[in-house]
């Protein structure tokens, strides 16, 4: 008999008692077997004495209850209690998610560094069909990619992919494929994403409640990575629906967010706007749900030409968050501060490394800090770098790379920004040269025009088809129409 069924049994028929030993004994299987308002009708089926005998169905009740877990009190106080619950998966994973849907991901992060979690994803690889391992690696992902620490998020769900549950609890599979999937299309590669998307369709679906959890994840994954125009992809977003997005509602707004930097008409702003004061768990808290209104709005109004935005509503403390770093950058060199924004993007580089998108918004960035600062060729090494992670991604996020757009006036590092962000650092021949090639004058023409030798328009040609990755007038054409350029 499945725990499920035997629940129901001693729920309907007795002995209630027993209740509580036998959910705690399997509470991953019954927690996802059951739908949460059943767990809690079965839980308070048992007589209180023997609830209170059992720490983990008292804890799971009062969370369903919505009153003061009291684990929660040896986690603040990081007391021996808070050491013990490390060894219990099902405890820990108890405190991590008390921890985060409070808001306080810097704590969730603190519980998983105690150890525990890191052995039981271990020993993953050594006890594929793990069930406690494969549920903590998935919920140590989440908890990491929420506050910001996606690249170790990725490590978490690598592990847990390679697991083989049993079949009623194969969702976590799926969701580990899925949760990697909008960490690429936040700030990895597209095409991982949709590989990853591709594989969690290929995991056989269970009966469990958490399927349409998953499925609402997957819905924000391939909204990011959507190519078509703003509107279909709003509606995209838009259809999926509100109660199963949970956990994952920062990175709805972030796709509401990417919609709106593509195409400003798509009137975004009142939805965002809508969303804030719905007040969604975790938004007072930190990590990226604390901090995700203010990352959009301040890359909305960059991107709008509002160099103003004020440095301080946005949370910038957090060193390894990629999102508040590069934003930081991006006001900093809108602010005319190109030292800062240096700093901020060379200190930056670990925590990108291994995420495309990411790098290459840093790398662009920092282009842009060292032609401010009048270091060319510091430049065109950052330039080049960004260009080559750029190639093959959509217009639209080179768009988002640099939020300082064209009509942020602090600065002329920035007047040139689309010619920038699409084709690497140009010198500044070859930016007067560009529009030029791009009517198709011949050598001959162009010369004359900018007063310089057909040999001199030839050489910088060549630099710029380099910078194109094209081999011909015609390749350089066909890439120029690509990136939006034509």
């Amino acid at each position: 008999m499945s725990v499920v069924d035997r629940l129901r049994t001693l729920r309907s028929a007795g002995p209630r008692e027993q209740i509580p030993a036998v959910f705690a004994d399997s509470a991953i299987e019954a927690w996802f077997g059951l739908p949460p308002a059943e767990v809690r009708e079965i839980l308070e089926a048992a007589p209180d004495d023997a609830l209170r005998s059992s720490v983990v169905s008292t804890h799971v009740l009062a969370f369903l209850r919505g009153e003061h877990v009291p684990l929660m009190d040896d986690v603040d106080r990081a007391s021996a209690g808070a050491e013990a619950l490390r060894r219990d998966p099902a405890t820990l994973a108890l405190a991590v998610l008390g921890a985060r849907v409070t808001g306080q991901h810097r704590t969730a992060l603190a519980l998983l560094s105690g150890g525990g979690s890191r052995a039981g994803a271990r020993n993953l690889f050594a006890d594929a069909a793990s069930v406690s391992g494969i549920f903590l690696a998935v919920q140590a992902g989440i908890t990491r990619m929420l506050a910001g620490r996606y690249r170790a998020a990725l490590a978490d769900f690598e592990r847990a992919k390679w697991t083989r549950p049993p079949a009623e609890l194969r969702f976590l599979v799926r969701d580990a494929h899925v949760k990697s999937a909008i960490i690429h299309a936040v700030l990895g590669d597209p095409e991982d994403a949709r590989r990853e998307l591709a594989d969690a369709a290929a995991v056989e679906r269970t009966a469990s409640w958490a399927e349409h959890v998953v499925d609402a994840s997957a819905g924000i994954a391939a909204a990011l990575v959507d190519d078509t125009d703003a509107t279909t992809r709003l509606e995209r977003v838009r259809a999926i629906p509100r109660p199963d997005i949970g956990e994952m509602w920062p990175f709805y707004v972030l796709a509401l967010t990417r919609i709106a930097l593509a195409d400003p008409s798509a009137g975004i702003d009142g939805l965002l706007a809508n969303l804030r004061a719905a007040d969604p768990p975790g938004a007072d808290g930190d990590g990226l749900p604390g901090a995700v209104f203010d990352l959009a709005e301040a890359a909305l109004a960059l991107s709008r030409g509002h160099v103003a935005v004020p440095r301080d509503t946005l949370p910038t403390a957090d060193a390894q968050a990629p999102l508040n770093r590069l934003l930081a950058v991006a006001l900093a060199l809108a602010a005319g501060e190109p030292g800062r924004a240096r700093t901020i993007a060379l200190r930056l580089a670990p925590h990108t490394a291994g995420l495309r998108q990411a790098e290459m918004w840093r790398l662009t960035l920092l282009a842009l800090a060292h032609r401010a600062l009048d270091e060319p060729e510091a430049a065109q090494r950052a330039g080049d770098r960004a260009h080559a992670l750029a190639h093959g991604l959509p217009a639209f996020d080179l768009a988002v790379a640099a939020p300082v757009g064209p009509a942020a006036s602090a600065g002329a590092m920035v007047a040139d920004w689309p010619v920038l962000a699409q084709a690497g650092a140009l010198t500044a021949r070859e930016r007067e040269l560009l529009p030029l090639l791009l009517e198709g004058l011949p050598r001959r023409d162009i010369a004359q025009r900018l007063f310089v030798s057909e040999n001199t328009v030839k050489t910088q040609i060549s630099s710029i088809y380099r910078k194109f990755r094209a081999t011909s007038r015609d390749d350089f054409l066909s890439e120029a129409h690509v990136r939006g350029l034509l």
